[in-house]
């Protein structure tokens, strides 16, 4: 079933083009294409920073994860009225419905808001699970996008919450309307996975959120992570039913295995139109038939919502992702619609298109339909894809858009195949952007892209980009930036938010959030401005048309009649009157202003804005009598502050940019006779005139000031916000700030309202109270004052934190308070339930907001839970630690033994190891015993293992060490490796005299480095001795002797030395003959011949004596023999044949000891 448009907004309202797109799912639809194709307003034309901006923002409780939904026309009970809603949820688990239009809608309130935390619990927060992982600043509440069912009005999201110890996620159907719950709701998450003999339990504390929800044929699934890594984890997915949240579906990604989380960067789960289910996992378990790290996954469900494991693909090198965190699912999967391929990459910056009827599996090539590298970072720089790519098809061809992390937007074409299952990109991206993300400093996470377009109509389609600006959002908050780009060719930058910051400016970057565009906005959340102000979601569009100015307010006063001119000092009394003049153009002659303004000793001060129709320079002109002072933008310009007549002058050319306000003030004096004060100018295009009425405008005003908390404890800043009537002018507008705490606001503070902006926030830090103290802001802008009032509550304790470590090490404690301590200090007793744990105090010094405490703990057998707790001003904090159990026994199975030898380590703890097992690191300083990074892990259950080890061999006993290491707790133990010693020499038991001898050596364990030497002697001068060499890491070697002739059976004794060792072998060397031959093989009876003898080699001293016989009778002598003399080999003895008549053959046998050989002559008769 290939993707598209009626599987994508299948649970969509389907609007005509023209209407309002409701966006109820991350990324739009289900295929997760980021597009919205019916947005009529915005287009490549009007997106540019004359023409588009910031129009306002929301503040919000918290940071913001999930991407802004919107459902337009909901009629809202709060008023009854109509209105376009956006939906947002924070990580305080809090989830807001605005006015998606007007933020002067229910008097700015949210249209609702609710808080999913029960009482006295709160969201879990980093230090619940990874304290030391900082891609959370600390609330983990609602993190993964809801998700809403437009036919019911339902938004499904899910909440974590805790009291400290017992950890909750719930599931909560809310109806849009009204914010309330429904039937059934809220559904507490738990399930178990059975796989085999292995049933795996949800852990609410460790599985992360993140993934958006999918709503699919009436079923709710929810994907989950991990946080930091922090293991044991999985992948799990759980379907509930969207109509009365019963559980249909639990599902696994490492059942038997760690890790393989489901994250995605906060993209949902991915469809196909027949229901088929498509994901990505990251590092873990690999096995391909019941454990999926790093791998894309098919599932199927059933008609009840049940999901069945269909098809896999892993890529070929799984395992070096998995060894490097290079995750394969740290980005999502988008199907292309019209087709049955998707297509997704992760942190190898690689995409992989694959047909969805066969997805590969994992083979030694990939089995693809295609792969290819669509990131190319700055050099040195990772280039991570955490935002999926985005789809938009226009007339000259299909696109998709991936933007990695340090290098640019990439735009790829996509061309279709011969059918449904084929196609392929055109591998070299066709257009990029000019700027990478972040510009400088290098950084994750790159960018989070949404497409808008008019169908697919010329200069309709623009890629919204959400990025860190110009640092590493990894680990921190950074600064953010929204950028439009043309879809078309995304090297043309239609518009970004720093263009024009002191208007548009996004503030801190809500990491893995795209933008939601429809019906002429772009919804974004922002973490803040770094000045105080609060969380908030920005909407961007369209700005207003500028209408002409309303004039400039001007205050006349009275002067006494006796004033001497110039005044020293003008304007201190109270006006007389103050209105607004549209031109300052006036000749009264004898005359004045009003009745109630005196003819002659009277003052006039016109303050306001003057705004430049085009850019370029402008010079401004003041005609009076009598005096004038004239600033513009701040600067004295004019200074004529006399007596005259009427007169005019002309200030130095002024640079002023068009769509900007400049504050202008005109300050004028009448003595005596005619009054005349005109204000002209003069610029690009323009004669000089009196500056029109639709040029001037009145002072920015206050508007409203106001704390973003009713509440909150003193040494914990709180923003203060400002707001105007109008834009502030070109350069900011100034507000005075003060306080009735001065330690709050300083005096003299100055809050500077940027150009074009409408308000500004100031970080304020009221100080520390022992009760709870009321304080108020003021703020004056020259015209009016207004104040807002903030209660400073006194300190309490925030957190208690701390790590589980080895019974009998100091346990480290750390106590935060909710702001600094007052003077004098703040002492939090720190008690414990065990008294494995001695409790104590933390002392936090003034000023200070944390202290820390070394308590004292005991050695445990087992592993041993205890909880902690501190009080302070009146709060109660609770934290959990784990006191690990230390060893009982570290050593070797033997003191001793050789080199090359294999023998054991062994650990034992106290007490069986707990769930998880205990995880020993190994070490063998000094030698190579032990490879670097070895672990051992103790099962749960089991109180002890053995390690095999091989020490290698050495030439001289020696002493080696290893280390076991568990927390900071490490035991050593000793094995003394002896040197290889000899165990034997060997021969055989006999060898003929003259010929070679075979003998071995062997030792107890291997030679070591350079082999060794075994020098071998021989008692008789039979053998001669010798010596045998053995290989480095060999047993055994042989080495062959050379023995001598001799004339009977002799023993003889090898000995055999090496390291001081000596062992014998028992051999004899026993008389042999080597031939024994007629000189001539016949010859004629009683003629003479010889019979010869002949030794394997010479003779020894004294000879060997030959036995001769025959058994022919008479022809040899009994007893004859031969004496073979030392140092010969041989020896003839002469025989007389006797006479023959016919041939007859006659025998000669030569005898030594054993060894006897015979040779035939043949005698010939005469």
């Amino acid at each position: 079933m290939a993707f598209g448009a009626a599987a994508a907004l299948a649970l969509g309202s389907a609007a005509s083009f023209g209407a309002p797109v409701t966006v109820w799912t991350q990324h739009n639809d289900n295929s997760r294409t980021g597009q919205n194709t019916q947005e009529s307003v915005l287009n490549v034309s009007n997106v540019n920073k004359s023409t588009f901006g910031k129009l306002f923002s929301y503040p919000v409780d918290d940071q913001v994860y999930a991407q802004p939904l919107y459902v337009p026309g909901l009629t809202m009970p709060v008023d009854g009225k109509t209105h376009n809603v956006v939906f947002v949820a924070t990580v305080n688990n809090s989830l807001y419905a605005f006015d998606a239009d007007n933020p002067a809608a229910d008097g700015g309130q949210p249209l609702w808001s609710v808080n999913f935390t029960p009482g006295s619990c709160r969201p879990p927060i980093k230090s619940d699970i990874a304290g030391w992982y900082n891609d959370f600043d600390n609330n983990m509440g609602i993190v993964g996008t809801p998700v809403i069912d437009t036919a019911s009005g339902t938004l499904y999201v899910v909440s974590r919450w805790t009291d400290g110890s017992v950890f909750n996620q719930d599931l909560h159907a809310i109806d849009i309307h009204t914010g309330e719950e429904r039937a059934n709701s809220p559904q507490s998450i738990d399930a178990e996975y059975v796989a085999g003999a292995v049933t795996t339990g949800f852990d609410a504390r460790l599985q992360n959120q993140r993934p958006a929800l999918l709503l699919q044929n009436g079923v709710v699934y929810i994907a989950w992570a991990s946080h930091g890594d922090t293991s044991p984890y999985h992948g799990w997915i759980i379907g509930y039913k969207a109509s009365d949240l019963s559980q249909v579906a639990v599902w696994n990604s490492s059942p038997t295995g760690d890790m393989s989380s489901i994250w995605q960067s906060g993209q949902g789960l991915t469809t196909d139109a027949a229901g088929n289910i498509y994901f990505m996992t990251g590092n873990g378990t690999f096995d391909g038939t019941t454990n999926f790290g790093e791998s894309v996954l098919k599932l199927t469900p059933s008609t009840s919502g049940a999901l069945t494991f269909k098809d896999f693909f892993a890529p070929s090198n799984w395992d070096t992702l998995n060894a490097w965190d290079a995750d394969l699912g740290s980005a999502g999967i988008l199907g292309i619609p019209g087709t049955k391929l998707i297509l997704g990459g992760g942190k190898e910056g690689k995409l992989y298109l694959l047909n969805t009827d066969n997805l590969g599996k994992v083979n030694s090539v990939d089995n693809v339909v295609q792969e290819f590298q669509a990131t190319s970072p700055a050099a040195g720089q990772t280039g991570h894809i955490h935002g999926t790519p985005v789809y938009w098809r226009n007339p000259s061809g299909q696109y998709i858009y991936v933007w990695g992390e340090n290098d640019y937007l990439r735009q790829y074409q996509f061309l279709n195949g011969v059918d449904a299952n084929h196609g392929s990109f055109n591998t070299s991206a066709i257009a990029h952007s000019p700027f990478r993300a972040p510009l400088y400093n290098g950084g994750m996470p790159g960018g989070f892209l949404s497409i808008s377009s008019n169908g697919n109509a010329a200069n309709s389609g623009i890629v919204w980009a959400a990025t860190p600006y110009d640092d590493n959002a990894n680990q921190q908050t950074v600064a953010g930036v929204l950028s439009a780009f043309d879809a078309s060719n995304v090297s043309h930058v239609l518009w970004t938010s720093k263009d024009f910051p002191s208007r548009d400016d996004i503030g801190r970057f809500a990491k893995f959030v795209p933008p939601t565009v429809t019906n002429g906005k772009v919804y974004v959340p922002s973490w803040g401005d770094g000045n105080g102000g609060p969380c908030q979601l920005c909407v961007y569009g369209l700005l207003p048309t500028p209408v002409g100015g309303a004039g400039l307010r001007v205050d006349y006063y009275n002067d006494s009649p006796d004033s001497s001119y110039p005044l020293s000092d003008p304007f201190s009394g109270t006006p007389v009157l103050t209105r607004v003049d549209s031109t300052v153009d006036f000749n009264w002659g004898a005359n004045s202003p009003t009745p109630i303004v005196t003819t002659d000793h009277f003052s006039a001060q016109w303050r306001g804005r003057v705004l430049a129709p085009t850019t370029g320079n402008y010079t401004l002109y003041t005609n009076t009598d009598d005096g004038v002072r004239l600033w513009v933008g701040g600067q004295l310009m004019i200074d004529q502050w006399n007596d005259q007549g009427a007169t005019e002058y002309a200030t130095p050319v002024i640079s002023m940019v068009a769509g900007q306000k400049y504050d202008i003030e005109m300050d004028y004096f009448e003595d005596v006779g005619d009054a005349v004060a005109q204000l002209s100018w003069s610029g690009p295009n323009i004669a000089k005139q009196i500056i029109p009425q639709s040029q001037l405008f009145l002072p920015a005003t206050l508007k409203t000031i106001g704390f973003n908390a009713v509440s909150g404890p003193g040494g914990v800043a709180v923003g203060v916000g400002v707001a105007l009537t109008d834009t502030a002018s070109a350069g900011g507008t100034y507000v005075a700030m003060s306080s009735s705490d001065t330690s709050a606001i300083p005096p003299n503070t100055l809050l500077k309202i940027p150009a074009g902006a409408t308000s500004a926030w100031l970080a304020v830090t009221p100080k520390p109270v022992t009760s709870d103290t009321q304080i108020t802001a003021t703020a004056y802008d020259g015209y009016t004052s207004k104040s807002a009032s903030f209660l400073v509550t006194a300190l309490a304790l925030k957190t208690l934190t701390t790590a589980s470590v080895v019974g009998g090490e100091n346990l480290s404690v750390t106590a935060t308070l909710q702001g600094k301590a007052p003077a004098g200090g703040a002492t939090i007793p720190v008690k414990s339930s065990s008294p494995a744990i001695a409790g104590g105090s933390i002392v936090i010094p003034a000023g200070s907001s944390s202290g820390t405490v070394s308590l004292t703990t005991n050695v445990v057998k087992t592993d041993t839970a205890v909880t902690l707790s501190g009080t302070y001003g009146g709060a109660t904090i609770t934290t959990n630690v784990t006191l690990r159990a230390s060893f009982q026994s570290f050593s070797f199975a033997a003191p001793s033994g050789y080199g090359g030898v294999p023998t054991s380590l062994g650990i034992g703890l106290y007490g069986p190891a707990a769930a998880g097992g205990v995880t020993i690191k190994l070490a063998s300083p000094g030698s190579t015993l032990i490879p670097a990074g070895t672990t051992v892990t103790i099962p749960a259950g089991s109180s002890g293992i053995w390690y095999k080890v091989t020490p290698a061999p050495v030439n001289t006993d020696t002493v080696i060490t290893a280390t076991a290491t568990l927390g900071a707790l490490t035991r050593q133990a000793s094995y003394t490796v002896k040197a290889a010693v000899l165990h034997s020499i060997t021969a055989g038991a006999t060898v003929p005299g003259g010929t070679p001898l075979t003998v071995h050596a062997t030792l107890l364990s291997p030679a070591p480095t350079g082999g060794v030497s075994v020098s071998v002697t021989s008692n008789s001068l039979s053998v001669t001795g010798g010596s045998i060499v053995i290989p480095a890491g060999a047993l055994t070697a042989q080495a062959t002797f050379a023995t001598k002739p001799v004339g009977a059976d002799t023993p003889v004794i090898l000995t055999g030395t090496f390291n001081s060792v000596t062992q014998t072998a028992n051999v004899t060397v026993q008389p042999a003959i080597q031939n024994v031959a007629f000189n001539v093989p016949s010859g004629k009876g009683g003629v003479a011949t010889a019979l010869g003898v002949v030794l394997y080699g010479p003779a020894p001293t004294g000879g060997v004596a030959v036995k001769i016989s025959s058994p022919n009778t008479g022809l040899i002598p009994a007893g004859a023999t031969l004496t073979i003399p030392a140092g010969s080999s041989s020896a003839w003895y002469k025989i007389i044949p006797p006479v023959v008549t016919t041939n007859t053959i006659i025998t000669g046998t030569a005898t030594i000891g054993s060894a006897s050989k015979s040779a035939t002559y043949t005698v010939t008769p005469h």
